[in-house]
C-alpha cells in the first residue's frame, strides 16, 4: 500500500488546483501548507474525525481498516486499526483520545486502544448475530458529559446505547419489532444517530424522512420494549443521513438525500411548542405536527449528487472571536466534489471547497484552529484552511 502525503499550496502559479483560495504568503494554521492530501486508503473513505487535541485524525473507509494521521508537521499516517470484517462506516474519539470507538457493516461495534493499536472491546447490538435485530452499524456519537456513552444506529432500525466496557447495550430503542411475514412493516434502517451533551436526549434519523427524538426515562428498558419518540421533527423530503448537535446544545443539525442541510431547535422550550409529557412518562417534549416550530434554517449547497452516499454534515468546534464561541459554522460535504461552509446564525453560504474527485462523504473542523477535513469516496482525505474563519 502507498502511503503519500501532497502538500498544495494556493497562490497565483496553481489557482486552477486551490483548494481554498488564500493571500499569497498568508498563513491561518500550524499545517505544513494551505492544503494536504492524506492518500493511502483503498476505496471510498467514509468517515474522518479529529481527535479532542486537533493533533491527530483518524479516517476508515471500504477497506476496513482505520487510520491515524499526524494533522501537522509531516502529516505522517502513525497506525493502522484493524480488526472489523467488512467496511468501517463511522468512527467516534474518546473524550481523553486514548480510545476511538468504530460502527462497522460487520454487525458490530468496536473500541479500540490508539496507542496499542490493540482491540479492547467487540460490542454486539444483539446476543444471536444470526437475529432479523442483527445488522449493519452505519452511525456513531458519544455522550460529552456524565458517564461516557457510545450512541449506534443500525439497519435493522436499533438505536444502541453502549456502555463502552461492556459487550452488550445498556439499552436500546425499538420503534417497532421486526415482523418476519411482513419485513416492510418493521423497523427501517436508521442511518444517523446524535445525542445531546448529557445523553438526557437521542436523536436518530434514517430512510423514513423523518428525525426521531427520543427520552431514556420514558423508555420501557427492557431488551424487547416497543418504544415511541416522545418528538418527531418532520421536513425532510429524502433518507437523513447525518444528525448533529451543537456544542451549546440548543440547535439540532441534520443533512439529507434532498439536497438540503436544515437545523432544529431542541431548547425545552420553544413557543407553540408545548412541554406536555407522554402519559405516565418524565418526559418534556410532545409529539409534533409538520410544520414544526422547532425547524429553523435550511441552507443550500450541498447537492447529494448521483452516487447516492450517505455524507454527512458538522458543526465548527474551535473558538472564534472574544467570546470564544463554538458551533459558529457548519459544514457539509456534496456530491458535486465540494465542501460547503455556512455561517450558523445567518444561513449564508460562505465557502464552496473544491478539490476532491469524488462525493465527499464526511468533513470535520478542527478544534484548535480554522482547519476543515473531509473524505470522499475518490479515497482520499484533505486538510485545509478555511481563510473566512479566524480564531
Amino acid at each position: 500500500m502507498s502511503l503519500v502525503k501532497r502538500a498544495r499550496t494556493s497562490g497565483p502559479e496553481s489557482s486552477s488546483n486551490a483548494l481554498i483560495q488564500t493571500q499569497q504568503n498568508e498563513r491561518l494554521t500550524r499545517l505544513n501548507a494551505p492544503t494536504v492530501q492524506l492518500s493511502g486508503h483503498e476505496g471510498p473513505v467514509l468517515a474522518v474525525k479529529f481527535d479532542p487535541t486537533g493533533d491527530y485524525i483518524a479516517s476508515s473507509g471500504i477497506q476496513r481498516d482505520i487510520f491515524i494521521w499526524k494533522t501537522y508537521e509531516d502529516n505522517a499516517h502513525l497506525l493502522t486499526l484493524s480488526g472489523h470484517k467488512r467496511a468501517v462506516l463511522d468512527i467516534a474519539w474518546s473524550r481523553d483520545g486514548s480510545q476511538l470507538f468504530s460502527a462497522s457493516a460487520d454487525h458490530t461495534v468496536a473500541t479500540t486502544d490508539v496507542y496499542t493499536g490493540a482491540r479492547v472491546r467487540k460490542h454486539l447490538v444483539v446476543t444471536d448475530p444470526a437475529s432479523p435485530d442483527s445488522g449493519m452499524v452505519n452511525s456513531l456519537d458519544t455522550v460529552r458529559r456524565g458517564t461516557e456513552l457510545i450512541i449506534a444506529g443500525t439497519d435493522a432500525g436499533i438505536v444502541a446505547v453502549f456502555d463502552p466496557r461492556d459487550r452488550f447495550p445498556v439499552y436500546t430503542i425499538r420503534p417497532r419489532p421486526f415482523q418476519a411475514r411482513n419485513p416492510a412493516a418493521s423497523n427501517l434502517p436508521i442511518l444517523a444517530v446524535a445525542t445531546n451533551n448529557d445523553g438526557s436526549l437521542l436523536f436518530s434519523a434514517g430512510i423514513d424522512d423523518a428525525i426521531s427524538v427520543w427520552d431514556p426515562r420514558t423508555l420501557g428498558g427492557e431488551s424487547n420494549s416497543f418504544d415511541k419518540p416522545v418528538l418527531t421533527l418532520a421536513g425532510h423530503t429524502n433518507s437523513v443521513t447525518s444528525l448533529s448537535v451543537s456544542p451549546d446544545n440548543e440547535t439540532l443539525l441534520s443533512n439529507s438525500m434532498d439536497s438540503t442541510v436544515r437545523t432544529w431547535n431542541i431548547r425545552p422550550f420553544v413557543p407553540g411548542s408545548p412541554m406536555a409529557a407522554a402519559p405516565g412518562s418524565t418526559g418534556y417534549y410532545t409529539t409534533l405536527a409538520t410544520p414544526s416550530p422547532r425547524a429553523g434554517r435550511v441552507l443550500d449547497g450541498a447537492p447529494a449528487g448521483i452516487e447516492s452516499r450517505l455524507m454527512r454534515a458538522a458543526w465548527s468546534t474551535f473558538p472564534i472571536g472574544r467570546d470564544g464561541m463554538r458551533g459558529t459554522h457548519i459544514a457539509a460535504g456534496g456530491g458535486d466534489h465540494t465542501v460547503a461552509i455556512w455561517e450558523a446564525r445567518s444561513g449564508q453560504l460562505l465557502n464552496k471547497l473544491p478539490g476532491h474527485q469524488g462525493a465527499v462523504t464526511d468533513v470535520c473542523f478542527s478544534p484548535a484552529e480554522p482547519i476543515i477535513a473531509s473524505a470522499s469516496s475518490d479515497g482520499t482525505v484533505i486538510l485545509g484552511e478555511i481563510p473566512s474563519l479566524r480564531v
